[in-house]
């Protein structure tokens, strides 16, 4: 396998588990609302946790955080920019 194609899986692998956090982070929000009726609350998950709009919400954290990292003087990670949705430079270093 070679190098690129090791980190795309990577990435695509951190992109995966950030959108599962989502997923659970929405999942015990419905269920901390008591007084959500049950088919309601499988409705909201269903329409909440869609991969589109897990996916979105996962680019826009890590954007938020790149942005959060930049004005506190730090330089963001490279996994973080790429979540973020940011392009990698083609030509590399050197």
């Amino acid at each position: 396998m070679d190098d690129l194609s090791s980190r795309r899986k990577l990435m695509d692998e951190y992109r995966r588990l950030y959108g599962v956090r989502v997923k659970l982070d929405i999942a015990r929000a419905i269920r901390s609302a008591p007084h959500l009726d049950p088919a309601l609350g499988q409705k909201a998950f269903a329409e909440l946790a869609d991969t589109a709009k897990v996916d979105r919400l996962v680019r826009d954290l890590a954007y938020d955080e790149t942005v959060a990292a930049v004005r506190r003087g730090e330089t963001p990670a490279a996994a973080l920019l790429l979540l973020a949705g940011f392009q990698p430079n083609p030509q590399g270093v050197g």
